[in-house]
């Protein structure tokens, strides 16, 4: 039995290598030899409590229209984006998932920069970035910094023959929100420089609003004179509203140059129907329910970080260190090995993120999604047990 246990532990360590991005339970079900609905999930960043009724009726109530193309230009999404976030239109790119939008950019770019050779890439990042841009043939400088032994200086490190820097605000995979003094610093930088600050600010929409205002990079822009025009923000809504199947994301930039050559890169028909309609919904439903739902998130992410403190002080040593996260998912470091591959090795089976595939990340670190209460105790008890069998 032991052998099978081993045996299955190395096969999913193996496959758990060959992934870059949370979310693939095919493969791993097939090793487990169950079905991928009997994985528990915590390897996907979603909210936890959607996605909304109203959103599922939205695009039941209209299916029979998927035998029409969608809106060439889904004109009216973005005027209802347009709306909610106090935007231009004209400024607004509609796309297939944030993914899809970082693809078009980094050739828009490539376009307007043809003599420019390199975009500067902090680690650990999203790791669209690196795929997108290396195939529009710039060459990546990378800076560690979230996990340096030493601070680091951002906007020192921004060199002038870079044409970009790309960000993750809230970072993924770590979760840690920039300083506004820090993203300040980087948009005085971009203006000096005359290049361009690239934000995903994906998961910033996971904290209260209050809270999500004061770390705004736009809110922080309209303050700096050119600073608009030499950034640019890319957004989910797959994330907050928890229908990433249907990949949905857009792009603000108030840059003309480079709006020309997005709008040429954006193919007929940038977005299917039951996704327009999906946003529609989304951007109508009530903002107190949604602030309820992200203080909700914010509760169960203090007790899912208190959580891994209470296994350290049950175990008498420091398990889990460098936890850290501020918006819907959690990170950490683990001194056992292979514990995404025990934990979905165990009777039920957990699939969480684990993050030596991230250029920048420790070896030994790991991103956990915050699920509900009750799934959050499935995860702390099977966390405790795997811990337990690990010990001589």
């Amino acid at each position: 039995m032991q052998e099978v246990q081993a045996a299955k532990i190395k096969a999913l360590t193996k496959a758990l290598d060959q992934m870059p991005h949370g979310g693939d339970l095919r493969p791993l079900a097939q090793i487990i030899g169950c079905k991928e609905s009997e994985i528990l999930d915590f390897s996907a960043n979603l909210n936890p409590f959607a996605p909304a009724p109203e959103i599922l009726a939205a695009i039941r109530t209209k299916l029979d229209q998927i035998s029409r193309y969608p809106d060439p230009e889904p004109r009216d999404l973005i005027q209802a984006l347009a709306r909610a976030k106090q935007l231009p239109a004209a400024e607004i790119f509609i796309g297939h998932g944030a993914a899809d939008l970082i693809t078009r950019l980094a050739l828009a770019l490539r376009l307007i920069r043809p003599q420019g050779e390199a975009v500067c890439l902090p680690l650990p990042n999203f790791s669209a970035y690196a795929r997108a841009f290396k195939a529009a043939e710039w060459e990546l400088k990378t800076v560690n910094h979230i996990y340096s032994s030493e601070p680091v200086d951002l906007a020192s490190c921004w060199q002038e023959e870079e044409e970009a820097l790309l960000l993750c605000h809230p970072n993924n995979p770590s979760g840690l929100l920039y300083a506004p003094a820090e993203l300040e610093a980087l948009l005085r930088r971009a203006v000096e420089l005359q290049k361009f600050l690239i934000v995903d600010q994906c998961f910033l929409n996971f904290l209260p609003a209050e809270r999500a205002a004061r770390y705004d990079i736009e809110k922080l822009a309209a303050k700096i004179p050119g600073a608009r025009e030499q950034l640019v923000c890319l957004y989910s809504l797959t994330k907050f509203y928890s229908i990433p199947g249907l990949r949905l994301g857009y792009l603000h930039s108030a840059n003309c140059e480079l709006n020309k050559k997005l709008s040429e890169l954006t193919p007929p028909w940038p977005l299917n129907y039951p996704a327009e309609l999906a946003g529609l919904a989304a951007l109508k439903l009530p903002a107190a329910e949604q602030e309820e739902e992200r203080l909700k998130i914010q509760a169960l992410r203090l007790r899912q970080k208190q959580a891994l403190k209470a296994l350290n002080r049950s175990f008498g040593r420091e398990i889990f260190s460098q936890i850290t996260g501020e918006a819907n998912f959690i990170a950490f470091c683990c001194s056992e090995s292979n514990l995404a591959a025990r934990l979905l090795a165990a009777k039920k089976p957990i699939y969480i993120r684990q993050l030596k595939t991230v250029p920048g990340a420790p070896e030994n670190s790991y991103r956990i999604a915050v699920r509900d209460s009750f799934e959050q105790e499935l995860l702390n008890s099977a966390l405790k047990a795997v811990i337990q069998a690990a010990q001589p």
